[in-house]
């Protein structure tokens, strides 16, 4: 008898019943709803991906990354109780998290379900009229995770205006000014800023800090003061430039402004100061609309370039020189 090699001999003891160290392991429920989860992005039919999300949190009760995606589908449905209620089981599912020491927050993705958790539950709040419960939580999602993933610090200072607390409203804005320096520019919050200091009394700081929230949106001041918006077939540099986002925030914060005739009457003359300024940059972004038009242009990327560049720099001049 010839004593056979040690992959043979294993390869025996395989096929004679005995135990293999190279056997895969058992899928279990919770890699398999993994592994739903990895894929649903991948699905194009809403369809489609509501019955994997589904079914992922059949399988794993806990996977919590299903179970925001899920919570999110009812959000954008406009079913906000139905939302608020799935979220607050994610919530209470990584509760854990919350006493652990050390949490990188959004770093690990593994936090990620629970912030979008907290935040689904801040918009659901606003969205059922509870402005000081979403301003409740946007204070705690900014001490939980001050660098703010989520934007939540552009919500929260509104909610604390529309609950009345405008105390509440400045100390944020003290808080803002010392963590987030050099922050991108917000419509949403320049204008709640603006207000805040109105409210404080501080007309002059008022104009100012207007003249940067009106760059940032130029079509929100005219939907609060009822007037004619400029023309919309212009460039917008990104989402919160464009009119749907004036109309979303008229609609939900634009009651602010009629609390107090003062308020009302800065944001009037601090717009009229700002008429030919928004006539150019209307003008500016007319002409990269129309550049975005062309169908051959060998020079095209170094226009583009150089009539964004004089866009951008004109901006921020009149916004640093307020």
């Amino acid at each position: 008898m010839v004593t056979p090699p040690p992959h043979e001999a294993r390869l025996q003891t395989e096929l004679a019943g005995g135990v293999s160290a190279s056997r895969p392991a058992a899928i279990t429920n919770g890699s398999l709803a993994a592994g739903l989860v990895r894929n649903f992005p991948r699905l194009r039919s809403p369809g489609k991906r509501r019955a994997t999300l589904e079914k992922a949190a059949e399988l794993d009760p806990a996977n919590t990354a299903a179970r925001v995606e899920l919570a999110e589908m009812e959000f954008h449905a406009g079913r906000y109780e139905k939302s608020l209620q799935m979220a607050a089981e994610i919530e209470q599912i990584d509760a854990p998290l919350l006493r652990q020491r050390g949490v990188q927050w959004w770093v690990d993705r593994d936090t990620r379900p629970l912030l979008r958790a907290l935040q689904g539950q801040m918009l659901c709040q606003w969205h059922l009229g509870r402005a000081a419960e979403a301003a409740e939580i946007g204070q705690r999602l900014l001490g939980l995770n001050p660098a703010d993933h989520l934007g939540s610090r552009f919500y929260t200072p509104l909610f604390l205006l529309l609950a009345g607390e405008n105390e509440e409203a400045s100390a944020f804005f003290r808080h803002y000014v010392q963590n987030y320096p050099g922050d991108m520019p917000n419509a949403w919050l320049a204008f709640a800023w603006a207000l805040t200091l109105c409210l404080e009394g501080d007309d002059q700081g008022a104009r100012k800090k207007y003249r940067e929230a009106i760059l940032a949106n130029i079509y929100i001041a005219p939907r609060l003061l009822g007037e004619r918006p400029p023309r919309e077939d212009i460039f917008h540099p990104s989402e919160r430039d464009e009119p749907q986002s004036a109309v979303e925030f008229a609609g939900s914060f634009g009651g602010l402004w009629d609390r107090e005739a003062a308020a009302m009457r800065v944001l009037r003359d601090a717009h009229e100061e700002m008429r030919p300024i928004i006539a150019e940059v209307v003008a500016r972004r007319a002409r990269l609309a129309e550049l975005m038009d062309q169908r051959y242009d060998p020079d095209y990327r170094a226009r583009w370039n150089r009539l964004l560049d004089e866009e951008e720099q004109f901006v921020k001049n009149v916004v640093e020189g307020a």
